[in-house]
């Protein structure tokens, strides 16, 4: 796969008003409470549960009670009346509304997105001012609005009165001041039942805390990194985990022989220690970091030496290589946690990218024993090949996964999501891909692995990602961005759902809002959950229902499950009953990662087990959490 040298997160430095919007959104992230019924129809007035700790806590009901079109909500801070008005906590309230840009400094709050009648505005208020120019709907300063009374901050939040939040957004706001309430009329925040004919209310959940985050076991990708400031690096690394990424993976040059840069060829002679900064702020933020030691031999090349379209054949091309992964190795100690041999070592043979079966085999045997001698806690990741649904690339891994070098590696990476495969694309490829897993993984294990798999560069391209974003040559397969974001659900359930971790390419998250959102609510709920085999009956209006299972720490069973044919923008929803033998709930509650929504499920407990009818099932996962007695 060729991808960009921009790194693909780093975009966001570029722009300082995003900063805010996902760090927020996921910084609220405790499926926080908004009372939910639950077994039967006995009602739980406890906690939402969150995707990290699920398990419910009581919280104190605020003064002035919420709800968003119709149903019951809570930010984390409180809405007040101060001076006779209405004031809003405005950062928790833009992210909610899921505001392109929201900015914050000491003295300003400014938020960029759609309004309620789905116009631009771009919204600029100053803390503490009053009198003229105490805030705009317009950052170019043709109009300004006059106020009495200043935006205020109170533990941390910026408060903005009705009429300032109205003037930038439109009238979504309802007071009833004898009832203590507030509404909150947002047309395109959508409720949808996940349960038929149940008396239970949907609500929207809230993120925990992306401090709270461990690892989601979804990375990103970031080729060539020297291209992009450090201090832009460092500065960036705090929001990786907002958007639900535990892990990256990274390049100093680039990832791929077409794009790399030849005036690199001193960073692979030593590594500038201002970047190893960078390692230092990952480990320091719990990101799990893996650094591909991809080798274009620069300095050779510049100095009029030669190199084989077959790389690493000759001795001496071997030794320059051993050198600088001994340098890497030796820089990065203790900071990195993963080692890639090499990126796509069956690809871009025109680029000095490829290696020949045997020579990767011949070259990890010598490159494995010197990253062990200088950081033995690393882990070695193997293969790394590239687009898995091309027969090619299939023989090329199984060469690797079939010699002696299994036992020597920890991780076994294999490019099996970059392809857009769905229902009506590469169909077949899309519904075997657990059988072929499952064939990848007992070969391995027949030649003596015993580690962890990634299924990498995981990415469902939209028209205007394939088009603007990042063109690339191929058989390729774009979509709507709504249905991208649905299928990256899909795979990552499919693949965490076997014990696969993920990788993922071309994620931009300004330019693919949509889809960053899906992938961030996706982490959020792993967060914490292995995958677990335990037994349920599914029945069905439609025969191409797939689940996987999933269990935490404290005991409580997880169901993904959806309606596997083809995804549309508006999910077409299919009714099914679910029953989850042998076992005993004490409460089951099912999240919408799309709409962030979350609905109390009602179950009957018998003989068979817990019996959960009149479901309705999404073309996207849909988590449902099962506590048991």
């Amino acid at each position: 796969m060729f991808k960009n040298q921009i790194p693909k997160f780093s975009r966001i430095c570029v722009i300082a008003l995003f900063i805010v919007l996902f760090a927020v959104s996921a910084c609220n992230t405790k499926i926080e409470s908004l009372p939910v019924e639950t077994a039967m129809t006995e009602k739980n007035d406890s906690a939402t549960p969150t995707a990290g700790n699920p398990t419910a806590t009581s919280t104190s009901q605020p003064e002035i009670s919420l709800s968003v079109n119709g149903a019951p909500y809570a930010f984390s801070n409180p809405i007040v009346i101060k001076d006779g008005l209405l004031w809003l906590p405005s950062i928790e309230l833009f992210q909610f509304m899921d505001r392109k840009e929201v900015s914050v400094n000491d003295e300003f709050i400014s938020t960029g997105g759609n309004n309620a009648e789905g116009k631009f505005s771009n919204c600029h208020f100053w803390i503490g001012r009053t009198g003229p120019n105490s805030y705009t709907n317009d950052t170019e300063g043709s109009f300004w609005f006059e106020s009495d009374y200043p935006a205020f901050t109170q533990n941390g939040e910026i408060y903005l009165s009705e009429k300032m939040v109205e003037d930038c957004v439109g009238e979504i706001v309802q007071l009833d001041a004898d009832q203590k309430s507030v509404s909150l009329n947002i047309d395109y925040k959508v409720l949808k039942m996940m349960q038929e004919e149940s008396p239970n209310f949907v609500t929207f959940y809230k993120l925990k805390d992306s401090s709270e985050l461990n690892d989601s076991r979804i990375g990103n990708l970031v080729s060539g990194v020297v291209k992009t400031p450090v201090d832009s690096w460092i500065s960036d690394i705090p929001r990786m985990k907002p958007f639900g990424f535990t892990r990256a993976r990274i390049t100093l040059n680039a990832s791929d022989g077409l794009s790399v840069d030849p005036s690199l060829g001193d960073i692979e002679n030593t590594t500038p220690p201002e970047y190893i900064e960078i390692y230092q702020a990952m480990k320091e933020a719990g990101i799990i970091s893996r650094y591909s030691l991809s080798f274009w031999d620069l300095e050779n090349r510049e100095n009029g030496g030669s190199i084989s379209k077959q790389r690493l054949s000759s001795e001496d091309e071997i030794e320059r290589y051993l050198e600088y992964v001994r340098m890497v190795v030796t820089d990065l100690k203790g900071l990195v946690s993963e080692y890639e041999l090499w990126n796509e070592p069956d690809a871009n043979t025109d680029w000095y990218q490829r290696i020949e079966p045997e020579d990767y085999i011949a070259v990890a045997k010598r490159a494995i024993p010197i990253i062990r001698e200088i950081d033995p806690d690393a882990r070695i990741v193997l293969a790394a090949t590239s687009s898995y649904v091309d027969i090619p690339c299939q023989e090329y891994s199984k060469m690797i996964l079939e010699s002696d070098i299994l036992p020597l590696g920890d991780i076994i990476s294999l490019h099996t999501v970059n392809n857009d495969a769905s229902p009506v694309f590469l169909s077949d490829y899309y519904y075997g891909y657990d059988e072929m897993w499952n064939g990848i993984k007992e070969t391995a294990e027949l030649h003596g692995f015993k580690g962890e798999y990634y299924a990498d560069e995981l990415n469902y391209r939209s028209h205007y990602s394939l088009a603007v974003l990042g063109p690339e040559e191929g058989n390729y397969h774009p979509y709507e961005p709504e249905i991208s974001a649905k299928y990256f659900a899909r795979m990552i359930a499919i693949n965490q759902g076997m014990n696969i971790s993920v990788g993922t390419s071309g994620t931009n998250e300004i330019e693919r809002p949509i889809e960053a959102m899906m992938i961030r609510n996706m982490a959020y709920l792993l967060d914490g959950l292995k995958a677990f085999p335990f037994d349920l009956q599914v029945e069905s209006e439609s025969d191409l229902i797939r689940h996987y299972t999933f269990k935490d720490d404290d005991g409580n069973l997880y169901v993904f499950i959806w309606n596997d044919g083809e995804a549309m923008v508006e999910s077409q929803d299919v009714k099914g009953s679910l029953i989850i033998e042998g076992k005993t709930a004490g409460a089951v509650i099912a999240y919408d990662p799309y709409l962030m929504n979350m609905q109390g499920l009602t179950f009957d407990n018998n003989a068979e087990g817990v019996k959960l009818d009149n479901l309705l099932f999404r073309d996207y996962p849909l988590m449902y959490k099962i506590e048991l007695q």
